[in-house]
């Protein structure tokens, strides 16, 4: 992993996934890391 990866927003009520870098992320944020199998939630 290069410190980048994707997460889980909510935005007027829809969830949106977006790429963001792992050092800007916000501790209620929904990590997401692609772990060659697939999308896998790690967080909460």
């Amino acid at each position: 992993m290069n410190g980048f990866g994707v997460r889980s927003t909510r935005r007027g009520g829809d969830v949106v996934v977006e790429p963001y870098d792992l050092a800007e992320a916000a501790p209620d944020d929904i990590p997401l890391v692609w772990d060659g199998m697939g999308m896998r939630f790690t967080g909460h």
